[in-house]
């Protein structure tokens, strides 16, 4: 997890440093940002999953908060920037084809 973590604050570091300089951001670069995000929304569900299961019952009442975590991460993988197409569009840049999603460059 913490690997994913890690990724993710890297790529956008990478687009921070870039836009300090006024530069375009290249396919590849936002890829790795749309990648990297997928991968540890992804990551964080299986973990909070296994917690949520060794928990038992204790999971399922409000006054815990693993509840709410999981109920939670179940909600932001239901939003559009963490959808599994955008690893796909992710996976066009890195072979070289434009990606084609419409808000892949916003």
């Amino acid at each position: 997890m913490a690997s994913r973590r890690l990724q993710l604050h890297s790529s956008v570091e990478t687009l921070w440093a870039e836009s300090q300089k006024q530069n375009t951001f290249t396919d590849e670069q936002l890829a790795d940002v749309w990648a990297a995000a997928c991968e540890a929304a992804n990551d964080a569900r299986s973990m909070l999953s296994e917690v949520y299961a060794v928990a038992g019952t204790a999971s399922l009442y409000k006054k815990h908060r693993i509840e709410r975590a999981h109920r939670d991460i179940h909600a932001i993988l239901q939003h559009g920037i963490i959808q599994p197409h955008w690893l796909n569009q992710a996976g066009m840049a890195y072979v070289g084809l434009t990606p084609n999603g419409a808000m892949f460059r916003v």
